[in-house]
């Protein structure tokens, strides 16, 4: 099994437009195989945004038939065994995470479990401000977790934004965190369009980066 996912501390930094189309784009990837393996979206975030989006964009639904497979989630949620139940139904099964923001129980979960971790970082002060105890979490885990890769992803980088952009990429910078060079334009709220125009070209680029382009 496969697990990756996108964690930030802080909320509305673009964690749950970033998963999402890393897991479209997965799912697209998988269907030009003879035998595409089945693709799971956990959605941990309270306002369970992302699986909406997914099922509106026709690729989520609930039943194990859906294109990718959103399963409810529990009042409270524990990652950990989610992910056992689904590595025990399937053990091929690649799974994608979309974390809540203010949960260091459930960031640590993911982040003991995963096989890569994106954290998106806006060009703002409390972005930057909160990327430090995000990392800190997932250090921790690493401990646990040390074949764990984390990526840092530039989220929201509009052409008047120059100086808060660079002070963005050099506080990544300091923390040792590798960053994608590949950058979204713009964060885009799924919240109230359910899925409607969250896409970047960007976004396919940014899977090739992270990925190295195969499914």
């Amino acid at each position: 099994m496969e697990v990756y996912g996108a964690c930030n501390i802080k909320g509305g930094s673009g964690k749950s437009s970033l998963i999402l189309n890393l897991a479209r784009r997965r799912y697209e990837l998988e269907q030009q195989r003879g035998t595409p393996r089945h693709i799971t979206f956990i959605d941990l975030d309270e306002f369970q945004s992302s699986s909406i989006a997914l099922t509106a964009m026709g690729l989520g639904g609930e039943g194990e038939s859906a294109a990718i497979h959103c399963p409810i989630i529990p009042r409270r949620p524990v990652l950990d065994t989610m992910l056992v139940e689904i590595e025990d139904a399937n053990p091929d099964a690649i799974v994608f995470v979309d974390t809540p923001a203010n949960s260091t129980e459930l960031l640590s979960q993911l982040a003991v479990n995963a096989n890569k971790v994106f954290v998106p970082v806006l060009p703002d002060p409390m972005s930057r401000t909160m990327l430090i105890p995000t990392l800190d979490v997932i250090r921790r885990a690493q401990k646990v977790n040390p074949a764990l890769e984390v990526h840092a992803v530039l989220i929201g980088v509009s052409h008047n934004r120059r100086r808060l952009v660079q002070q963005a990429v050099d506080a990544v910078n300091e923390t040792g965190v590798p960053l994608a060079a590949t950058h979204i334009p713009d964060r885009v709220s799924i919240t109230g369009n359910f899925g409607q125009h969250v896409s970047h070209p960007e976004y396919n680029a940014l899977y090739t980066e992270l990925f190295g382009g195969n499914a």
